[in-house]
This record gives C-alpha cells, structure tokens and sequence, in this order.
C-alpha cells in the first residue's frame, strides 16, 4: 500500500479502562517521528511529513486519561522548539500532527 497524503478521518474508541485511537488515511500513514510533550497536559505528537488533512480538527474522547484527540499543521513556535536548523524547521511547517 502507497503512503498516505491524505488523514482522511479519526475514530476514538473507550472500552473499560483502554482508549484506541485510530487514524485512517488514503494509504499507510506511517509517522517519521513519535514524541511525548514536556509541558502539560501531557500530549502524544505523531509526525506525518507531506501529509494533508481532511480529518475533524478535534475529536472528543470519553475516556479516563484521553480527553481529546486534536490535529492540525504544528505552529511556528512549536516549530522553533523542536526543530535545529532552517531545513527541519520548513519541514515541519509543511506537516500535519495527529495529537
């Protein structure tokens, strides 16, 4: 299967105590990076390169510990913090974030 240039949709599913996270896109979305936030509330950020979305910006998640699922282009400052160099730092302002 092609790599994916489309987040077509995100599914969030609570059973008992477990939250699955689904994400579905128009091929294998295959992230170039995992990280975990520093800051608070605690964020899980996948990282999507060439990878546009027609996904809900926001998905509401009933679950104990996952509360939202958001995803949109990371922002500028985000960018800045994360990125050492000009090169990376255009390649992440060209991406999509499941979060």
């Amino acid at each position: 299967m092609p790599g994916a240039t489309v987040l077509e949709r995100i599914r969030a599913t609570v059973v008992s105590s477990a939250t699955t996270v689904t994400l579905a896109g128009n091929g294998r979305l295959t992230p170039a990076s995992v990280s975990e936030s520093e800051d608070q509330p605690r964020r899980l950020v996948l990282d999507f390169p060439n990878v546009t979305s027609r996904a809900p910006v926001q998905t509401p998640v009933d679950g104990s510990l996952v509360h939202l699922v958001r995803q949109g282009l990371i922002s500028p400052r985000l960018a800045e913090e994360r990125a050492g160099n000009p090169q990376e730092l255009r390649r992440l302002l060209g991406n999509v974030k499941a979060v």
